[in-house]
C-alpha cells in the first residue's frame, strides 16, 4: 500500500467552461444535474454551449475521466460528488464541475472513481465545502490534497473494482 495526494494520482485537472447557449452548433456541457447519486451519469438532460475551438482541444472529456462537482449542493447534498464519464460523444464539463484524468501509471481510473466516491458517501466533503450566499463550494485545493492510499497498480486494484462494479 502507498500514500499519495489525490493531485499526483492525476495526469491533468482542470476547471470546466462556460458559455453562450447554442442548440444548433453547440457542445454538450454536463452540468451537476447530469449527476446521479451513484455516480453515474444521466445524458438524457443536456445543455449545449458555444465554446471555442481552443477551449475545445484543451478540456474536451475523454472516457475514465472522473468528474466533481466542485459548486452547488445542498444542506441535505453537500458538494463533492463524483461521475465516472465513460462515453465516447464528445462533452465538456460546466463550471461548476472540474475533470480529474487519472495517471494510468500509478492507479486504474475505475478504482480512484470509487475511492472518491466513497470519501462522499461517507461525508468526507462535508470539512472541504465552504457555503457563499445562496451556493456551496468545495475547497478544490484542500481536495486535491487529500491522502489517497492505493494497493498494487493491477492485481489488487482490478479485483476491488471488479467487486464494486457487480455490487452496484
Amino acid at each position: 500500500m502507498t500514500q499519495y495526494e489525490l493531485h499526483q494520482c492525476l495526469v491533468e485537472y482542470a476547471s470546466g467552461v462556460w458559455g453562450d447557449e447554442d442548440l444548433t452548433n453547440g457542445i454538450s456541457v454536463l452540468r451537476s444535474t447530469n449527476f446521479k447519486n451513484d455516480g453515474r451519469l444521466d445524458l438524457s438532460k443536456r445543455t449545449y454551449r458555444n465554446i471555442p475551438v481552443d477551449v475545445k482541444k484543451k478540456k474536451i472529456l475523454k472516457p475514465k475521466d472522473i468528474l466533481l462537482e466542485k459548486s452547488g449542493g445542498s444542506p441535505k447534498q453537500p458538494v463533492g460528488r463524483v461521475c465516472y464519464f465513460d462515453d465516447e460523444e464528445p462533452h465538456m464539463c460546466g463550471n461548476f464541475i472540474a475533470f480529474l484524468r487519472v495517471d494510468t501509471n500509478i492507479c486504474l481510473p475505475r478504482y480512484l472513481f470509487w475511492v472518491l466516491h466513497n470519501l462522499y458517501k461517507r461525508g468526507s466533503t462535508l470539512q472541504l465545502q465552504k457555503q457563499t450566499t445562496g451556493i456551496r463550494n468545495l475547497d478544490y485545493k484542500r481536495y486535491l490534497k487529500q491522502k489517497i492510499t492505493l494497493p498494487s497498480l493491477k492485481e489488487e486494484q482490478q479485483r476491488i473494482v471488479e467487486i464494486l462494479d457487480r455490487a452496484e
